[in-house]
């Protein structure tokens, strides 16, 4: 079958590998297209562009990530998730002090503290979905949500969440389409001018079902470096938000406070956002 949604030239599925990981070698052109995805409401706390970038680059965790890759081995989007034992972007104080200096990272810390999401057991919390912008409309996204959904089932996970924001009624359309239920909404009152969304809607999926049996074909890559295993999943609805960036485009686009080796989060920053986050 021959996918084609869009102004770009069809793609073989045989020419696109939906993989375990994120190769090393795109990490930077990751970390590129998550801030574009999701500058929206990291503009105030990671800019400028270029410091966001290699803060986010410095902080991916490949193990938390399922990429969509050609045959060529040209990154075409990432689908980056959280569970208790970890996040795909993470990084804490001291990070974000290595990049920002002392005084930067106090008052962005507390920001991006109020953007952070407790994962519960048994739970995959989606960390943000994007396609790379020579790669939409062929279908990649819905590949990506697909295999997010056999990765928790072959994980024993028994349910995924994520939150839409309220600006974003076409991925929240999307979302209920396939199976998702809305939880719970909350908002984030002036802070709406910060963050650059006034709400967002939690939404969850308990009833999962593992779609890797309709494709027995499973490889692994063959590299020290990345081992990786392929999961090829079959089409879903593709998402398209509002805001033109392919991809789900959750209210929180970062797991703050939870660095690569999973220190503990800091106690300062956690007050702070407790501060903000008490209703007014």
């Amino acid at each position: 079958m021959t996918l084609h949604r869009g102004p770009n030239p069809p793609i073989p599925d045989e020419a696109v590998h939906i993989e375990e990981g994120l190769r090393h070698s795109h990490r930077v052109v990751a970390a590129s297209g998550y801030w574009d995805a999701f500058a929206a409401k990291l503009r105030i706390p990671l800019g400028p562009p270029d410091r966001a970038i290699n803060f986010i680059e410095g902080n991916l965790d490949a193990a938390h990530a399922i990429s969509a890759v050609s045959a060529g081995g040209r990154f075409l989007g990432v689908a980056g998730f959280k569970t208790l034992e970890g996040a795909f972007v993470g990084g804490g104080m001291r990070e974000l002090r290595a990049s920002y200096g002392t005084v930067g990272s106090v008052w962005r810390g507390g920001l991006l503290a109020l953007l952070e999401r407790d994962c519960e057991p048994g739970t995959l919390l989606m960390d943000g979905i994007f396609v790379h912008r020579t790669a939409r409309g062929l279908g990649i996204g819905s590949r990506l949500l697909a295999a997010i959904e056999d990765y928790a089932l072959l994980k024993g996970l028994k349910r995924i969440r994520l939150d839409v924001v309220d600006e974003n009624s076409r991925a929240r359309a999307l979302y209920e389409r396939t199976g998702f239920q809305p939880v719970s909404h909350s908002s984030i009152g002036p802070l709406h001018r910060v963050f650059g969304f006034s709400g967002a809607t939690t939404m969850g999926r308990s009833e999962l079902r593992l779609r890797l049996r309709r494709h027995p074909a499973i490889r692994a890559v063959k590299s020290v470096r990345e081992p990786e295993a392929h999961l090829i999943s079959p089409d879903l609805a593709l998402l398209r938000p509002r805001n033109g960036v392919l991809g789900q485009s959750p209210a929180h686009g970062i797991s703050f406070l939870r660095t690569r080796n999973r220190l503990p989060r800091a106690n300062s920053v956690k007050s702070c956002a407790r501060f903000f986050a008490r209703p007014r």
